[in-house]
């Protein structure tokens, strides 16, 4: 295979999408370059796609996505280096020419395009870091495999530490995507997130004993390396913020602002939001154990994908059932 040369594949690109005036802000995921035009209609897909080194051209979420794989990262580089073309967080935009569905009358299929669309957009900025995660995971079982004594050493500990971080604060993760989504402050979702993953709230969970807020009970869950919880709670606080910076008069604004978004917003993901993600997810288990009985050994697999979305009650009760019907699938943590 002849060697890519990137300058003149970032040039051809940038050529084609209708030069740096055209490019509103230039991005990138894992594999894609992802382009906000001005006109969509000035790039040119047929071109694009025959380039040496492109895979396909992708429109999505707002985005005109260029599929380049292992040669994303250099191509990004040149564009950067010799166009003067502004950068941008991959699900930095709001994305409405895709999600808001103007001039048509919407149905279901809409609403949940619109919710599978929301939900990719809110995760994709930290893919890299849970594959990073992943490979170092892989790394450390090879090891305490081939060297069992390896795992009683500081330095695996430590590395083990890093590779289970990102799945076990998923919620803080999720928490700032869906923020930066919604074109909120990420500060506000992050921190209650990080609230249901404070060390004396994950206490009162083991402990398991009654606890009450506001005079009403609260359901005791952990939500370590969930995901449903912090993207209901980030998608309250976004309205909640919006609605506070606008009613108070603006000398009161920046104290008594974000103090009524906690006020209101906490409570309202402590007692419902929070629990609502455990009943998606057991919605989503008896989803998985309806296929089980129609698809057979699929299911571990389908338990597998859907992991991140299921809470930790669900997760368990996904394990047993799977265990219970068909094969020893183990705990997915």
């Amino acid at each position: 295979m002849a060697k890519i040369d990137y300058s003149a594949l970032a040039a051809a690109i940038m050529e084609n999408v209708g030069g740096s005036g055209n490019v509103h802000t230039v991005s990138h995921c894992v594999t894609r370059l992802r382009f906000v035009l001005k006109d969509r209609s000035m790039a040119k897909d047929a071109e694009i796609k025959q380039l040496t080194g492109v895979l396909g051209v992708v429109y999505g979420s707002g985005q005109y996505q260029v599929i380049l794989g292992e040669n994303l990262f250099p191509v990004f580089d040149e564009i950067v280096k010799n166009y003067e073309v502004e950068t941008g967080d991959v699900v930095a935009e709001n994305h409405t020419e895709d999600l808001a569905l103007k001039g048509k009358k919407k149905t279901i299929k809409d609403y949940f395009m619109k919710a599978i669309q929301f939900m990719s957009a809110s995760l994709t900025p930290f893919i890299t870091v849970l594959f990073g995660a992943g490979m170092l995971r892989v790394i450390l079982s090879l090891a305490s495999y081939f060297y069992p004594a390896v795992t009683s050493s500081t330095t695996y500990m430590l590395f083990n530490f890093m590779s289970q971080a990102p799945f076990y604060f998923m919620p803080i993760l999720v928490a700032y995507g869906a923020s930066r989504v919604l074109k909120s402050n990420p500060a506000f979702a992050i921190t209650v997130a990080a609230a249901l993953l404070y060390p004396d709230f994950a206490a009162m969970v083991a402990a398991g004993d009654p606890v009450t807020m506001l005079g009403l009970p609260v359901k005791l869950v952990s939500y370590s390396s969930s995901l449903l919880p912090a993207i209901f709670s980030a998608i309250l606080l976004a309205y909640l913020e919006k609605f506070f910076y606008r009613v108070i008069p603006g000398m009161l604004r920046s104290v008594f602002a974000p103090l009524c978004v906690f006020l209101v917003g906490y409570p309202v993901t402590i007692l419902i939001l929070g629990p609502a993600g455990v009943v998606v997810g057991t919605w989503i288990v008896t989803g998985i154990v309806w296929l089980q009985a129609h698809v057979g050994g699929f299911a571990p697999g389908i338990i597998a994908a859907i992991h991140p979305f299921l809470s930790h009650d669900g997760r368990q009760h996904a394990n047993g059932r799977a265990d219970d019907r068909i094969i020893h699938v183990g705990r997915l943590r």
